[in-house]
């Protein structure tokens, strides 16, 4: 990984809300409206750490792949790439990228045990097909900068570094309810550094209302 954030990969592609609010052509013919993109991405994410939780990966795992899936939806349109399989693709391929690996047969058997519609039911075929084609649509980079370590240091410069208050910034608790994941997720392919990243959510951990209408919370 590029030891610098503003020299990488990562912050070449970063991307403006425009850019990131398009539904592609062959979605359109199908219906989906802006709206209904959204939706499908947060349901997606909200799949992907479903899925993490069961296979117990870290939680930098699953920002990753949140990131990769919302990557691959800015260049390449639902109907070509189906996010009942981009999403347990991008886990796999996060995992290894994240030095974290989960095998494929393990997310084919939980996907068959979370899922009882029988459309999410890929096999292990499936998801390495589809991960050559991620990494395709990605064009093979796979570089995401987290704002984890920044927002550690913000915690101890503000003198909120105490046991406690790691622990509740960082626990799975806090992440399910208010989906924190999913919001920096978003953040890593706007343009925004890791520094904004993480004291956005440091201010949402504080306690200071920005309202559920947030940007960062809908996109």
């Amino acid at each position: 990984m590029a030891a610098n954030f503003w020299t990488s990969s990562h912050y070449k592609q970063l991307l403006d809300q425009e850019e990131v609010d398009v539904v592609q052509s062959l979605d359109k013919d199908r219906g989906i409206t802006l709206e209904d993109f959204k939706l499908i991405k947060m349901h997606m994410a909200n799949y992907i750490l479903k899925l993490a939780q069961n296979v117990k990966v870290r939680q930098r795992v699953v920002a990753t792949a949140i990131t990769y899936m919302r990557r691959v939806y800015t260049r390449k349109s639902m109907t070509e790439y189906d996010p009942r399989l981009v999403t347990p693709t991008c886990l796999y391929l996060a995992s290894k990228a994240e030095e974290s690996t989960v095998q494929a047969r393990l997310l084919v058997f939980y996907i068959k045990k979370i899922q009882s519609d029988e459309k999410y039911k890929y096999e292990i075929k499936h998801i390495l097909e589809m991960e050559m084609k991620i990494l395709e649509a990605l064009d093979y980079y796979l570089v995401v900068f987290h704002p984890y370590r920044a927002l550690s240091q913000l915690l101890q410069d503000a003198g909120l570094n105490d046991i406690n208050m790691t622990q509740l910034t960082w626990s799975n608790r806090w992440c399910a309810h208010t989906s924190r994941t999913r919001c920096l997720s978003k953040l890593q392919i706007f343009k925004y550094g890791k520094g904004d990243c993480a004291t956005l959510a440091l201010i949402r951990r504080a306690g200071l209302k920005l309202g559920e209408d947030d940007w960062y919370c809908q996109t």
